[in-house]
């Protein structure tokens, strides 16, 4: 019995240590990268053969760190990890996978109004209109009202259409939540 559990610990040990270490590769291959997000979604964008080669192979990494009902062998990648692995989807123009793991950050971390304004230029890079932007900041800001960049996004729009209510309404539920 005593043999059976040092060799299950052993094993978890052996687990653990591989997937820091696929962490850490992907974190080493992710630094060096210094093009701004902005400039990487512009049409005209394309990555060099070397900054491609490194996007992929730092994605084979996070992916085989990630946890298994992701395809992985570790544990679910924190948010800080998804935003890097969405900067790397969007480096290589893929803009699609960009955009589900800058939503699984706003839907499971705690997103903050650089983030939200990230995803909104993912979003108008894919060819999404105002609608989506605004749908966008309705679901951040129901999801964490203090967000209020993306609250003064929503009312200047409102006031700009006329919704003066719909505005006022909006600072006057920040007032009541946030004094």
């Amino acid at each position: 019995a005593y043999l059976v559990v040092v060799g299950l610990l052993g094993l978890g040990v052996l687990w653990g240590l591989q997937a820091r270490h696929a962490r850490w590769r992907g974190d080493m291959l992710y630094t060096p990268m210094d093009v701004q997000f902005a400039t990487i979604l512009r049409p005209e964008f394309e990555a060099t053969p070397e900054e491609a080669r490194r996007a992929r192979e730092a994605l084979g990494w996070y992916e085989l760190a990630d946890s298994p009902s992701e395809g992985g062998w570790g544990w679910r990648l924190d948010p800080e990890r998804r935003v890097r692995e969405a900067y790397l989807h969007a480096l290589l123009g893929e803009h699609a996978e960009a955009l589900e793991q800058l939503r699984e950050v706003l839907e499971r971390g705690r997103p903050t109004d650089s983030l939200i304004n990230q995803i909104g230029q993912v979003i108008r890079a894919s060819g999404g209109g105002r609608e989506e932007l605004m749908a966008l900041d309705r679901e951040a800001l129901a999801r964490r009202p203090e967000l209020h960049g993306v609250r003064l996004r929503l009312a200047q729009l409102a006031a700009s259409q006329g919704r003066g209510g719909e505005a006022d309404a909006l600072w006057a539920e920040a007032r009541e939540r946030f004094g």
